[in-house]
This record gives structure tokens, sequence and C-alpha cells, in this order.
């Protein structure tokens, strides 16, 4: 025999020996994927609410400005009072059951410290933020 047709017998027999072991292994499922429906679509999206939006705005004369729906919540010039506020405010909306997402509308002229002092405790307390882009003019 050639060295040719030994190497092709050696190849049947180890691919002999792998079918053995494929066909006695015990393989058994032990995840069960539940795919998603269209019915458990509709009742998740109608159930998702929208957020709960606070605006901080950081002001030169007022200090830390607190805002929901233009509604005035809060003004104050100490980041600590301004901090316990917005945990209050977390706490509230977790227990409504919604998200609250913070964003920081910083004025042109206020100290950029201000702003990244906002950025700290909404990261130190995770709470959802957002920098309003649309309120800086450059």
């Amino acid at each position: 025999m050639n060295q040719g047709g030994l190497i092709i017998r050696l190849i049947d027999i180890a691919m002999i020996i792998l079918f053995g072991f494929i066909a006695i292994s015990d393989i058994q499922v032990r995840a069960q994927i539940k795919l998603p429906s269209e019915q458990q679509n509709q009742q998740q999206q109608q159930e998702k609410k929208d957020p709960i939006l606070i605006f901080v705005k950081v002001d030169l004369e007022r200090g830390y400005v607190v805002e929901q729906d233009e509604n005035v919540l809060f003004i104050t010039t100490n980041s600590t009072e301004l901090e316990s506020m917005l945990v209050n405010l977390l706490n509230h909306s977790k227990t409504i059951g919604q998200e609250m997402v913070v964003l920081i509308a910083p004025h042109e002229d206020s100290a950029i410290q201000r702003t990244v002092d906002v950025l700290d405790i909404c990261e130190r307390n995770q709470i959802p933020k957002n920098i309003n882009y649309e309120s800086m003019q450059f």
C-alpha cells in the first residue's frame, strides 16, 4: 500500500472513532430560550412609560435651579443640597415605577466646575444623565 492510501485509511479510522464518541455521548439541552412574541412586545411597549425629565440649570446668579415640566422645584447654590434633592426625586420616581433622567443645562458663562459637580452627583448616585445641548450656545 502506498503512503497516500495509508493516510486515507487513518483518516477513516479517526472519523469512525469520532462518530462513535458522538453517538454514545450524553448531550442534553440545558437552556431553554423563549423567543419574544408579538403580544409580549406590545405589552412591554404599553407598560413602558416615558421617563421623568428633571432639568438642572446651572445659573450664574442663582446657582443650581431644579425644574420639572417648567416648574421650579428647588434653587440652591450648595451642591450637597442639590445632591439630596436629586436623590429624593430618584427615590420618588422609583416608588412610582418610572425612570428619572437628569438633563443638565449649563449657562454659557457659568463655571465648568459647577457642571462637572452635577455630573459627579449623578454618577455617584447612579442617576441617568445627559447634557442638554439645546440650551448651550457657542
